[in-house]
């Protein structure tokens, strides 16, 4: 499971589908719904990775293996899938949960604020092991080194099951100094 969340979500897609169905609910043209929910979700991914790559001074995901990627943060053929996801988010996932939520409206509301509420938490713990993380990366040196590199990860395999959770979840997470990165 991926995802910066110790959770089984991951927030860029929920944050990609809400602002897509802002922009495109009332929108009935396929080519325009595929067009801009490529674009949405390829721009919150592109912000998030370069957000993250300046906080946390880590590469989440790289798809510079990928034909038609922009500095390895997004590529053609995901973009693609966003624009299949959002037509099908827009045709049938928002009229179908619309019409549930008119059924059971209570239910929906206490379901996504506790939802919400566990989101926050799982976020917040998340954010801290994280620092905790780049602490540790960042006081070994600025060298990054094979060497240095096996020493972080045994050290934080020695820690908590929250972090090992990150470590399964990122099994080929690249370090590297952020300043090569970001020209």
């Amino acid at each position: 499971m991926r995802g910066f969340l110790i959770g089984p979500y991951i927030p860029i897609y929920g944050t990609s589908a809400l602002v897509m169905l802002l922009f495109l609910k009332d929108q009935t043209e396929p080519v325009t719904i595929f067009v801009m929910s490529s674009f949405i979700a390829t721009t919150i991914e592109y912000i998030t990775s370069y957000i993250m790559e300046i906080e946390f001074k880590v590469r989440w995901w790289d798809y510079s293996h990928k034909s038609f990627h922009i500095n390895g943060r997004v590529s053609l053929d995901n973009s693609i899938l966003f624009g299949i996801l959002g037509l099908a988010l827009i045709y049938f996932v928002h009229p179908f949960i619309s019409d549930a939520i008119d059924v059971r409206q209570t239910f929906f509301t206490i379901f996504s604020i506790l939802a919400a509420i566990m989101i926050i938490f799982d976020a917040v713990a998340s954010f801290n092991i994280i620092s905790n993380l780049k602490i540790n990366i960042d006081n070994a040196t600025k060298d990054y080194t094979e060497m240095i590199d096996k020493k972080v990860w045994e050290t934080i395999r020695k820690k908590s099951a929250l972090q090992l959770r990150l470590l399964e979840a990122f099994p080929k997470l690249k370090k590297f100094p952020i300043k090569n990165r970001l020209k």
